[in-house]
């Protein structure tokens, strides 16, 4: 297993080696066999993690996880890791793979990747671990990155800059406008008729875009530089 790759590592610290590193020292139970070794099973989520973070604390991926949500809502390592003793050194010792380690407690995700439009972590095609770290981040809803900047890791053409940005993207992000995980609309929308979507934040639209005339009931018909343009103002084409 990995820990046992470390007890052979002559540069780690003694400390971090072996039974102790994790159970306690095995001489103070031998002077006070009431004293027991640390054992995992009925401690809580918080000290069987701290044994964790003992070694796992400074690798830049951890050093956040007292602080995530994750932890504060009483997930410890082992929820997601197998125990060390005979676990395999590959896939980090999940007890499962993402996204089904994920959806045993984020069942409500889990609904939303079975909507009609969702992004492709059902068929493999990304992972919750593309746009989430699961060990904390200074980040809303724990993000690699800032929101916007997740989608545009594969959104590259919804970046910009533009001359003429859509305020909304802008000041508000993505989200104002975008389910991040499934919906019954395409393209992820957080309503199923565009229009709708835009008289959310344009109520006030000219007098001219009579809704009872179809011609006007799509909005992306003449603005279909919803997200940005570097030649209209109104964002037409």
């Amino acid at each position: 297993s990995a820990h046992y790759k470390t007890d052979l590592d002559e540069k780690a610290p003694a400390e971090l080696k072996g039974c102790e590193a994790c159970h306690g020292p095995g001489s103070e139970h031998m002077e006070d066999p009431e004293k027991a070794l640390f054992k995992f099973p009925g401690k809580s989520a918080k000290s069987r993690s701290e044994i964790c973070l003992k070694c796992h604390k400074k690798e830049a991926e951890r050093f956040t996880f007292r602080k995530s949500e994750h932890r504060l809502g009483a997930i410890a390592c082992d929820d997601c890791h197998l125990p060390p003793h005979n676990a395999p050194a590959k896939e980090y010792m999940l007890r499962e793979t993402a996204p089904n380690l994920c959806y045993n407690c984020h069942r409500e995700i889990m609904a939303e990747f079975a909507l009609p439009e969702h992004h492709k972590v059902p068929e493999g095609v990304i992972n919750c671990t593309d746009c989430h770290t699961p060990h904390g981040s200074p980040n809303y809803r724990m993000l690699k990155k800032e929101a916007d900047e997740v989608c545009f890791k594969c959104h590259t053409d919804k970046r910009g800059p533009w001359i003429y940005e859509h305020l909304s993207l802008y000041v508000e992000g993505c989200l104002v406008c975008h389910k991040p995980h499934g919906s019954n609309s395409r393209h992820l929308l957080t309503y199923q008729e565009v229009r709708m979507l835009c008289l959310s934040c344009h109520p006030d639209a000219p007098a001219f875009h009579n809704q009872r005339n179809a011609r006007f009931q799509t909005c992306t018909v003449c603005h279909m530089n919803i997200h940005g343009s570097n030649v209209s103002k109104i964002l037409l084409e």
